[in-house]
C-alpha cells in the first residue's frame, strides 16, 4: 500500500516527465549557435591545421570589370601573418597595391605616375581587410571580432546561416555559410568604391583543394543587382616562394 509521500513522489515524477521532454526538443530544436557554425565551416574547408600549414599562396587568373566591359590578367600574392600583393594589368599599364604588414602602398599608373603611394583612409583599410589569408572567421575572437547569428536566408537556391561579424575596426559584414556544405558561399559589406559607399553582395563558388584546403577559385561582386567585380582564378598555389621584398614599398625614383 502507498503512502501519502510515495503518493506524492510518484505524482511528482508523472509531472516532470512531460516538464523534460518539453526541454529535449526545445535543445534539439535550437539549431546550432553562431560558434558550432564557424567550427563547421572551418572544418569543411579542411580543417585549422591545414589551414594554418599554407603559408603563402599565389593566384593567377583575370578581373572582368563592369559586367565584361574590360578584363584584366591579376596576379595575387599572399604571406603571413599579413602581407600580401596584387599586380593588375590595364591597357598596358601595370597597377599595383600591397601591404607589408606595416604599409599598404599603391602604383597606380592611371592616377599617380609610377612613383609608389602611401594608400590612406578607407582605401588602405580596404587593402587591410583582404590580407587577412584566412578570412574573418577563423581566429574570430583572437582578432577580436564579434559573430552572432542573425538567421536564415536562401542564397543561389539553398538555404545558409547569416553570420554577422562586428569586426574590431568597427565595419560590420554579414557572412553567409552554406546549410549543408558549411563553406561560404556570400558576404554582403559596404565598400567605398570610386568615391561612393555601395553595399557589394560577393558571391564565391567554384572550390578546389589547394594543399588540402578547399579554395574558391570564382567570385563576385555585385551592386543593386548588377556584376561590378568578378574574378576568377585558373590557378591557385600554395606555400610558394614569395620574398619580403614584393610587398615592401619600393623608394621613389
Amino acid at each position: 500500500m502507498l503512502t501519502q509521500s510515495s503518493k506524492i513522489l510518484r505524482f511528482s515524477g508523472l509531472f516532470l516527465l512531460p516538464i523534460t521532454f518539453l526541454f529535449t526538443v526545445a535543445a534539439q530544436e535550437a539549431g546550432p549557435t553562431a560558434a558550432d557554425i564557424v567550427k563547421k565551416s572551418i572544418a569543411a574547408r579542411g580543417g585549422i591545421d591545414k589551414i594554418k600549414a599554407i603559408q603563402s599562396v599565389k593566384m593567377t587568373g583575370k578581373f572582368v570589370m563592369g559586367g565584361g566591359q574590360m578584363e584584366a590578367p591579376v596576379t595575387m600574392q599572399f604571406k603571413r601573418p599579413s602581407a600580401m600583393r596584387m599586380d593588375m594589368d590595364i591597357q598596358g599599364q601595370t597597377l599595383v597595391q600591397a601591404y607589408d604588414g606595416t604599409t599598404a602602398w599603391t602604383i597606380n599608373p592611371f592616377t599617380g605616375g609610377a612613383e609608389p603611394q602611401k594608400m590612406s583612409g578607407e582605401e588602405a583599410e580596404a587593402f587591410l581587410e583582404s590580407s587577412d589569408m584566412d578570412g574573418a572567421l577563423v581566429d574570430y575572437e583572437a582578432k577580436g571580432h564579434k559573430i552572432t547569428l542573425a538567421g536564415k536566408e536562401d542564397v543561389a537556391g539553398k538555404p545558409a546561416y547569416k553570420l554577422k561579424v562586428d569586426k574590431k575596426n568597427g565595419k560590420t559584414e554579414t557572412i553567409y555559410v552554406d546549410a549543408s556544405s558549411f563553406m561560404e558561399v556570400k558576404t554582403v559589406a559596404t565598400r567605398k568604391m570610386m568615391g561612393n559607399e555601395m553595399e557589394l553582395e560577393t558571391f564565391v563558388s567554384d572550390f578546389k583543394p589547394i594543399a588540402g584546403v578547399l579554395m574558391p577559385h570564382s567570385m563576385d561582386s555585385k551592386a543593386g543587382g548588377n556584376s561590378v567585380v568578378a574574378v576568377s582564378f585558373e590557378k591557385i598555389e600554395a606555400n610558394v616562394k614569395v620574398e619580403d621584398s614584393a610587398f615592401k614599398m619600393p623608394a621613389a625614383k
